[in-house]
């Protein structure tokens, strides 16, 4: 066959991959676009470097591995520039890339530095990565990407492992290689793409990566097509990848949500850190605490296996010699150690007496006073009912006054 039966023949193998490993959600990989990023592909290597390529997808997934506590994968799909412009030039071209005697301007020579740090950091610092790719395509502001390509030195995806998953910024900063040959000595930049990824964590490297995402540069010029994959490290969880380490000692006891990361304390503690021990459940809150989950230990003054009694000079007070002392008003509320004797406490005034009357305290405990027209019930100040007439009978009608209740 010829060159071209066997190129289009490789491109729909390489087509048939892709959709079967999953390597890409579907809704990215619709026919058309595919089929138009394949045919795309620099094939300039010839039939080969698409062998490679569809070697790569078959053993990408086994070949991930995930180091720190989450891995970031950015997968570069395509570039273009349709406008050929740069937003710095070290020489004035009319913001062209190059001139150009039959078009206004002419296709750049890109080179891609790559930053992704964590945000705030220090300006310019790219802590978790910064990579230098060489001339990626020269006079083509067209590009399609390959996952495994090697993009100008750039492995396809990058892969960027950190600490703790959070407000990460991944730059790309477009360069024109006109006039040099490296990024360190040039001063042409065509554009600026900035990214922050917002996307789940998945189970693991052989997940999908997430739907195509097309970022467009500071200076409007370039467009970059993205998609991305965040898997986490070991003890981190969820689709933020908290990390959680279980743990049993003094820096606190509990274990780790496998979905979530959440930390779950373990029998007999609680705690935001479940450092803190869990008292019997009689123990009085206010008057004793456990130094090992379910005792109580009373805070001194107070005794008793749930910690409720008062000891005053060495003297168990006995709260149940504090009686009522009438239906409608309330008992003292307890005792009180009182210059080293036991004595019953009043109770506050808090009464509920209703909008007719009003809480008082007399010498025999607290009450309702209510207002006139009004009688206190053991609940509220309630109307006192009226004088009516009502029939009796005993024997012979009679007519009788009386009260109505």
């Amino acid at each position: 066959a010829d060159g071209v039966t066997v190129r289009n023949a490789c491109q729909e193998s390489l087509y048939n991959s892709i959709r079967a490993r999953g390597l890409v959600t579907l809704s990215c990989l619709d026919t058309a676009s595919l089929h138009r990023r394949v045919k795309g592909m620099a094939w300039r290597a010839g039939v080969i470097r698409c062998v490679a390529a569809a070697l790569f997808l078959t053993l990408s997934s086994v070949m991930s591995t995930v180091e720190g506590n989450y891995t970031l994968e950015i997968l570069m799909l395509s570039y273009e520039n349709p406008s050929h412009m740069a937003k710095s030039l070290e020489n004035f071209r009319f913001g062209c890339c190059e001139l150009d005697t039959a078009t206004p301007c002419k296709s750049c020579d890109n080179a891609f530095r790559v930053c992704v740090r964590n945000i705030p950091t220090i300006k310019g610092d790219c802590d978790l990565n910064q990579q230098d790719s060489t001339l990626i395509a020269e006079d083509d502001d067209d590009l399609m990407f390959t996952i495994g390509e090697n993009i100008g030195g750039l492995s396809n995806p990058i892969t960027v492992s950190g600490e703790m998953w959070g407000k990460v910024e991944v730059m790309f900063t477009v360069y024109d290689l006109d006039l040099t040959s490296t990024i360190e000595s040039s001063s042409d930049v065509v554009d600026n793409i900035v990214i922050y990824p917002n996307i789940p964590a998945v189970s693991s490297a052989n997940d999908p990566f997430s739907d195509t995402m097309l970022f467009s540069g500071n200076a409007s010029y370039s467009h970059l097509e993205l998609a991305f994959r965040l898997t986490c490290g070991p003890d981190s969880y969820g689709p933020d990848c908290t990390f959680c380490v279980p743990t049993n000692d003094s820096t606190g006891r509990y274990s780790c949500n496998n979905v979530t990361g959440e930390k779950e304390c373990l029998d007999g503690y609680q705690g935001a850190e479940c450092h803190d021990c869990v008292p019997a459940e009689t123990c009085s809150p206010e008057r004793g605490y456990c130094e090992d989950p379910g005792d109580c230990v009373c805070y001194p003054g107070f005794s008793g296996d749930d910690c409720s009694e008062l000891v005053c000079s060495g003297q168990i007070c006995n709260s149940s010699s504090c009686k009522r002392k009438h239906k409608f008003l309330s008992h003292t509320c307890g005792q009180e150690c009182v210059n080293d004797t036991c004595v019953c406490k009043e109770c506050p005034c808090e009464v509920e007496c209703g909008e007719n009357g009003e809480c008082v305290r007399r010498e025999e405990g607290v009450t309702c006073e209510c207002s006139e027209g009004y009688r206190y019930n053991g609940e509220l100040c309630e109307t006192i009912p009226t004088t009516a007439t009502r029939e009796f009978t005993f024997g012979k009608k009679e007519i009788m006054s009386g009260v109505m209740y």
